[in-house]
């Protein structure tokens, strides 16, 4: 059978014609993203609105920080969360641990005192009426051990906007407020547009241990690969097809 005949041919054919379409789909997303991040992110970003509004039209937000062991740098990240450019007075602070037995649970006490005047508090999941008390079970949340850890903080959440931060993450200044901007439908000038109705801010990915493993270091690159292509891909495209915000990736 001589090239370009045959029934082989045509299935040939038609996967390459398949797979140049395709190639097309995803070099077209790649190039809208790339443009989106140059149009949107070449410039620092305004200050967020929300923050500078009179105190009663500020939104209160109650911070949920579930901790387990001590990872690298917790102090400072638990402490970035007290550092917020955002009214004292509109900010709720939870730290969870399972256990006081957990070796984090001195370091929650010592960022709780460092910081004076806020709402805060160290909650402990083995001292939940819920889950331990003369009333409680372990299960009654199921399973999930994180969710038990943090159920007690999202029951006694005050305000209007909770927002669950892992203890390895170090916020910015500014994160609060723009988050607030985005779930109000603040823009920079102050105006209004559609409002958000959900929130993800997707973390930057630093290494600051020295790896130890291939693991740990394919881990810590399919991280940022995820987290770029969330941020630079998929918002944009949303951006660009009109589709109604539900989440955000500009923390």
């Amino acid at each position: 059978m001589t090239a370009g005949d045959g029934p082989m041919s045509a299935v040939v054919q038609g996967a390459a014609l398949v797979s140049f379409i395709w190639s097309c789909i995803v070099f077209s997303v790649q190039t809208i993203g790339i443009l989106q991040l140059f149009r949107n992110h070449s410039a620092p970003h305004p200050k967020p609105v929300s923050p500078n509004l009179k105190e009663d039209e500020v939104l209160h937000i109650t911070i949920i920080r579930p901790v387990k062991g001590v990872e690298a740098g917790l102090y400072d990240c638990l402490a970035s969360s007290f550092r917020l450019a955002y009214p004292k007075s509109k900010l709720t602070i939870y730290l969870c641990v399972s256990s006081t037995d957990d070796p984090a649970y001195p370091i929650l006490q010592q960022v709780v005192a460092d910081f004076p005047g806020f709402d805060a508090k160290v909650l402990v999941e083995e001292e939940d009426p819920l889950l331990h008390g003369s009333h409680g079970h372990v299960n009654n949340l199921g399973p999930n051990p994180k969710i038990r850890n943090i159920s007690r903080a999202y029951r006694e959440a005050k305000g209007d906007i909770i927002w669950i931060v892992d203890c390895n993450i170090w916020v910015g200044r500014n994160s609060a407020g723009r988050m607030v901007d985005k779930l109000c439908g603040y823009l920079p000038d102050g105006s209004r547009t559609t409002p958000f109705k959900f929130v993800h801010q997707l973390p930057l990915v630093v290494d600051i241990e020295p790896p130890t493993t291939t693991s740990t270091r394919v881990e810590s690159l399919v991280c940022c690969a995820h987290a770029a292509f969330a941020a630079t891909t998929l918002e944009p495209v949303r951006s660009w097809l009109g589709v109604p915000g539900t989440w955000c990736a500009r923390g």
